[in-house]
């Protein structure tokens, strides 16, 4: 399984198991929020920096792509053999 898909494991496990009882989506919305905060302050287990510094590594990175969406793909020609 994809890195990805164990971590959002985890925080499915950690904040919606058992399934959370609610009276107010306001309170709940705030909670969820702070809980990712929370998480995205821990250090990544492999490259030893905060997830929320990762990310914003990471968004830099993609903002040219942001620029010239066709840098995201290549063209090629080809023929339909018939």
């Amino acid at each position: 399984m994809p890195k990805t898909e164990n971590k959002m494991g985890y925080i499915r496990r950690k904040l919606f198991v058992p399934v959370p009882q609610l009276s107010d989506m306001k309170n709940f919305n705030a909670r969820l929020l702070r809980h990712g905060f929370e998480f995205s302050e821990k250090d990544h287990r492999i490259k030893g920096k905060q997830e929320a510094q990762l990310f914003m590594e990471d968004r830099f990175a993609l903002m040219d792509l942001q620029q010239d969406p066709r840098r995201a793909l290549r063209a090629q020609e080809s023929r339909q053999a018939s």
